[in-house]
């Protein structure tokens, strides 16, 4: 191939990869490569810079490679500031990155109690299941947040769901050995 060839073919797949892919209708819209500017402003909390993003025509439902959207990166992060907004550009509460977890999983995970009654007392759904057919309940019994899984049992958690290896809240808590966790379940009337 001649090198003019070779140079055209780059130019028009770098033209390709920088051009900005925002539908009006779109829902949700994954960024391979690079760190846009959006991405980068739910991690940092940059409200300022969010908002003039939309503004420009920016898509605050977009995703991370891993499939994160502006929820579960402003969730990790605990920007509240951010979460606020999004959720009032109606931005999915329960959107399942790449893995299947949701905002509310990775909180759980974290041991983020706050957090975690933050997303609940905006409707995060407390039974999604991830790639792996876990819940928030069998994560935090699984890590020993105790207090967290008594949250999410207060918000209706079903105690019933099993994974996909047909393990249960109570065979996760069994695991974590940590003190109280899996009485607590009991309590609640896990089998």
């Amino acid at each position: 191939m001649k090198p003019q060839r070779i140079a055209l073919a780059l130019l028009l797949a770098m033209t390709f990869l920088i051009t900005p892919v925002t539908p009006n209708n779109a829902v949700a819209q994954t960024v391979i490569g690079g760190d846009p500017e959006m991405l980068t402003a739910f991690q940092r909390g940059d409200l300022p810079k969010v908002k003039s993003l939309v503004i420009r025509g920016d898509n605050p439902s977009m995703t991370d490679f891993d499939g994160r959207n502006g929820i579960t990166i402003a969730a990790r992060n605990g920007h509240y500031h951010i979460l606020d907004y999004l959720l009032q550009l109606s931005t999915p509460i329960d959107h399942q990155d790449n893995i299947g977890n949701t905002a509310l999983f990775w909180a759980s995970e974290d041991g983020d109690y706050d957090m975690v009654a933050y997303l609940l007392d905006k409707g995060a759904s407390v039974d999604i299941r991830n790639g792996r057919g876990l819940t928030p309940v069998m994560t935090a019994a699984r890590a020993g947040y105790l207090d967290i899984l008594e949250l999410l049992i207060d918000h209706g958690a079903d105690l019933t769901i099993r994974d996909y290896t047909g393990r249960s809240p109570l065979d996760w808590a069994r695991d974590s050995r940590t003190p109280g966790v899996e009485q607590a379940l009991i309590q609640a009337g896990a089998q």
